[in-house]
């Protein structure tokens, strides 16, 4: 029972989406308290004593730690233990006698019933260690579950479920992973400890075949944490591969008596770290990326620095208790300066996480006694095996100094196990000689109670899922203000949701005074907690406005749209602004400045916000505010007028386009988009000579991208029917482009457009178009312009034959379905010549412009 259930905890919390999900804490519990007990009933009355690991003891007490951060406490206790914890809840006035440490309840309880299970999990893997005689036993359960995580993800893949294992919710699609876990940072860090438990494995086995088993094994799982293309999870890689081969080494070296072949596992742990290459190779493309990541993604190294630094002033205002174990994600917002709309849930810190949950004395104790025996197993492993699991979970905990892996269950049950399976004859066990059923029980019986309250406080993710559905559904049964209260009151901490109470209870019917007033408090509540985030500021500019300060409302909202303007929320915020301004002035009012005490705007936002009131059919609206804010325009940086400048093309205000664009040219000499602009404007315009003075400066300022100046000029030469220049041009076209497929399409497409000026040699023409239609069969653009041309030539089956081609890639094609019903007419006309009557021919071939 105690192997059976431990293998149990070790393989299943990994393929259960790494044990994340609430609903897999009973079933880990049950699992670890089952295999604790077996172990104690397996040993008691025999000849040895339960010796218990230290790592186990610290974890019982650390868990009793955290417990404690659930007690109520009288106000005046809590005042004096955690004076910011005092404060925010009298703030939030969550209506509470009696207060915890901790401000997310559930998840502190759920936290010390996690630790409660490592430490069974630790226990039993260092029994049966003792009664084996070897970590091997332990190591092939680690092996086997990186392997299930694998093996299942693709099954997933194959079934295309969105379900992991047909059950559980998880925020990724199961059928998009390489794993069972949702982050690939999470499973490259896993595959890393699994793939340096199975070499551990091949290099310990006697048998060829048992070894190349593990070595495939292996390698497999460390090609599939490559794969996952994680900074942190090549990092860990490699830092795994220098451990090893310092333990290969020393182990070489304090061997005595007997040579050792250190060739093999010296070509074993080469031929990993080739598979692991090989993996990077495949996905080179993505792996830089990754690496070359801006700066504003909150997932950047960047991003991550900037909540490690943010996360001090909380540890500072919560020194001695913390802020409770699992409420990092409530209650770092408040202290949040990067701006981006993006919620930590942990410090992706292990050091950090500590201190910021237990406190600086009690998070560095637990901290440092991890590390110490993490390296007082790894430097005494006597077992190759051991001392490749523990190279692995010491590169994964190298991980978490910017990750938060070991927080999941999937990882951290593996990990314990390790922990305690390979401190055999390292470390210092107790040894328990009776009375071991009540001892078991005194750590049981919390586990149960502890999970059975974190079901009972109201799990954070289930809650929001509530209040969201709220939101997003206008149809669905609201809870009313008396049960919102509740469960914020669970979380008397969170922002986010605050700020969604705060727009249930500005959207309730019929808004009166009263309903109002608890809108603007729930906002206000939402601002506290969290500064930067945009939500609030835009609900709290909604309610202002409502309330008739509109000025101050929409001076809000341009604080949530500054604070939004890296996110994919600001268009929504754009959308919100417009439907609730009456004037030009609040539009200008709500947009970002490049700085709070200046009146210098962004010109991407200012762009942002003119194609929006076009799209939403204001055009005249916007049209109005782009005349308002002419003067300032000519005082925005030149890089940020090319969207400026399109959108005034759009609206109509051709001049205000021609001056933004001539700035910019002035100031940046090589920019090929913005004068390609220009052109098409002077173009449309008819200004000819202006139109060729903007290519000539193109072609002199863009030596090194002279082809689309070129394409035009031979367009402006076709339109003007100067056949000399065009073909000039189109030699010069020729040189300057690379000798490819697509290419060789442009210039036969070229000189299909300066044969057909005029119907001058359409032959010719339609010669060059079908070498381009040979080249590039299902451009639409080319099909369209041979069917013109055979048209003219009376071709009207070989025309028919073209358009058919197009609709059968895109039904909806408009000129194609045009030109088809064209072509009809002209058959029935051509059968009934008395029914013929006079019609203009189709439109002119389209020679100005690029297809």
């Amino acid at each position: 029972m105690a192997d059976g259930s431990l293998a149990a905890a070790i393989i299943l919390a990994p393929i259960a989406g790494g044990s994340a999900h609430l609903a897999m804490l009973p079933v880990l519990a049950v699992l670890s308290a089952v295999a604790a007990a077996a172990t104690v009933l397996g040993v008691y009355g025999k000849d040895h004593q339960l010796s218990v690991p230290y790592a186990s003891i610290g974890l019982i007490a650390l868990a009793a730690f955290t417990a404690l951060q659930l007690l109520p406490l009288p106000h005046g206790l809590l005042a004096a233990l955690s004076p910011r914890a005092s404060t925010l809840r009298d703030f939030v006035g969550d209506g509470l006698s009696l207060r915890p440490l901790t401000y997310e309840p559930s998840a502190t309880a759920r936290e010390s019933a996690k630790l409660i299970i490592l430490a069974l999990i630790a226990l039993t893997a260092a029994e049966r260690s003792r009664a084996g005689g070897r970590f091997r036993h332990v190591a092939i359960m680690v092996a086997i579950a990186g392997l299930a995580s694998a093996a299942i993800a693709m099954v997933h893949r194959a079934l295309g479920a969105e379900r992991m294992l047909g059950v559980l919710p998880s925020l990724r699609a199961p059928h998009t992973l390489i794993t069972t876990f949702v982050n690939p940072n999470h499973a490259a860090g896993f595959m890393v400890l699994t793939a340096m438990t199975s070499l551990g494995l091949a290099l310990n086995a006697k048998r060829r075949n048992p070894r190349v088993a593990w070595f495939s094994a292996a390698g497999f799982l460390a090609v599939m944490s490559v794969l996952g293309i994680s900074r942190g999870g090549l990092g860990a890689l490699a830092v795994a591969m220098a451990l090893m081969f310092a333990a290969l080494l020393r182990q070489r070296r304090t061997e005595s008596g007997k040579e050792r072949a250190f060739a093999i596992p010296t070509a074993l742990v080469i031929g990993v770290s080739i598979a692991a290459a090989t993996a990077v190779i495949l996905r080179l493309d993505e792996v830089a990326r990754d690496f070359t990541g801006r700066a504003a993604d909150p997932l950047s190294l960047a991003g991550k620095l900037a909540a490690m630094r943010d996360a001090w002033p909380m540890v500072l205002d919560h020194p001695w208790f913390g802020i409770g174990r699992g409420a990092y994600i409530s209650a770092y917002a408040a202290y949040k300066t990067y701006p981006q709309q993006f919620t930590f849930s942990h410090p992706e810190n292990i050091v950090i996480e500590a201190l910021s949950d237990w406190g600086l004395l009690v998070g560095a104790l637990a901290i440092g006694g991890y590390f110490a025996a993490l390296g007082l197993r790894y430097w005494s492993a006597r077992s190759i095996v051991a001392a490749a699991a523990l190279a692995g979970l010491a590169a994964v905990t190298a991980q978490n100094f910017v990750d938060f892996s070991l927080e999941l269950l999937g990882v951290s049950i593996p990990a314990a196990a390790i922990l305690g399976g390979s401190g055999l004859s390292v470390v210092r066990t107790l040894k328990l000689k009776r009375n071991l059923g009540p001892v078991v029980l005194a750590v049981i019986l919390p586990l149960i109670g502890l999970v059975f309250a974190a079901f009972r406080l109201g799990d954070l993710a289930d809650d929001e899922a509530v209040i969201l559905s709220m939101v997003r559904d206008p149809l669905a049964v609201r809870l009313p203000s008396e049960e919102l209260a509740i469960i914020a009151a669970r979380h008397p901490s969170n922002a986010a949701m605050a700020a969604q109470l705060a727009y249930l209870a500005e959207t309730t019917e019929p808004l009166d005074r009263k309903q109002l007033g608890l809108a603007l408090r729930w906002a206000n509540r939402a601002l506290y907690l969290d500064p930067t985030y945009a939500d609030a500021h835009l609900s709290s500019g909604r309610i202002l406005v409502i309330a008739g300060y509109r000025d101050q409302g929409f001076g809000a909202m341009r604080r949530a749209w500054t604070l939004a303007i890296e996110s994919p929320r600001s268009d929504a915020i754009v959308k919100e602004i417009i439907r609730l301004a009456e004037t030009p002035g609040e539009l200008i009012r709500a947009l970002p400045r490049v700085d709070p005490s200046s009146d210098l705007l962004v010109g991407n936002e200012v762009a942002r916000m003119l194609a929006a009131l076009q799209k939403a059919g204001e055009g005249a609206l916007g049209a109005t505010v782009l005349d308002q804010l002419a003067p300032q325009l000519l005082d925005l940086p030149p890089d940020s007028l090319l969207g400026v400048a399109d959108q005034a093309r759009r609206l109509g205000d051709q001049d205000l386009a021609i001056v933004l664009l001539t700035r910019r040219a002035d100031a940046m000499p090589g920019d090929t988009r913005g004068l390609l602009i220009l052109f098409d404007i002077q173009l449309k315009r008819g200004e000819l000579e202006e139109a060729k003075a903007t290519l000539a400066r193109g072609l002199a300022s863009n030596p090194t991208d002279p082809v689309p100046f070129h394409r035009r000029s031979i367009g402006l030469a076709i339109r003007q029917h100067d056949v000399a220049t065009a073909t000039t041009a189109l030699e010069q076209l020729r040189r300057a482009l690379p000798p490819t497929d697509q290419s060789q399409v442009i210039l036969l497409e070229t000189e299909a457009r300066i044969e057909a000026d005029g119907d001058r040699r359409l032959g010719h023409a339609l010669t060059a178009l079908d070498g381009a239609v040979r080249l590039a069969p299902t451009d639409a653009g080319l099909r369209i312009f041979r069917a013109r041309i055979l048209m003219r030539l009376n071709k009207l089956a070989e025309a028919r034959n073209d358009l058919a081609s197009i609709l059968r890639l895109n039904p909806s094609h408009a000129d194609a379905r045009r030109m088809l019903d064209d072509l009809s007419r002209r058959e029935q006309q051509r059968q009934n010549p008395q029914n013929r009557e006079p019609h203009k021919d189709e439109a002119p071939l389209e020679v100005g412009h690029d297809p």
